[in-house]
């Protein structure tokens, strides 16, 4: 939705590149400082195959005006964060805090 002008408008972005698969009870924040300013973070949730994911993902959009997702890389197995749904998630300065949720051992 933009909404830069009223009346707000839906409007449609396209992206060339690979993007997140589909999912329900995510959590989606946005990075308001540091060099990721502006991206949109989504991590975790359900798929449609009710698995519970731990996968992190950005939207961004370049000076250009075109978007692209990227997925976070992970260093190691060890540094992945715990796979979750139902949470809520939100950036202090340019880390983003998970805090609760439902997951495998987080009942």
């Amino acid at each position: 939705i933009d909404t830069t002008l009223t009346p707000y408008k839906c409007v449609s972005i396209t992206y060339p590149s690979a993007s997140p698969p589909p999912r329900m009870y995510h959590g989606a924040s946005q990075c308001l400082s540091g060099s990721a300013s502006g991206l949109m973070v989504v991590f975790g949730g359900i798929s449609a195959e009710k698995t519970i994911l731990n996968d992190i993902w950005g939207l961004r959009k370049h000076r250009k005006g075109n978007w692209d997702w990227v997925q976070a890389p992970n260093k190691s197995e060890q540094e992945k964060p715990v796979a979750r749904y139902y949470f809520t998630a939100l950036f202090v300065s340019s880390t983003m805090v998970v805090l609760g949720g439902k997951g495998y051992g987080l009942n």
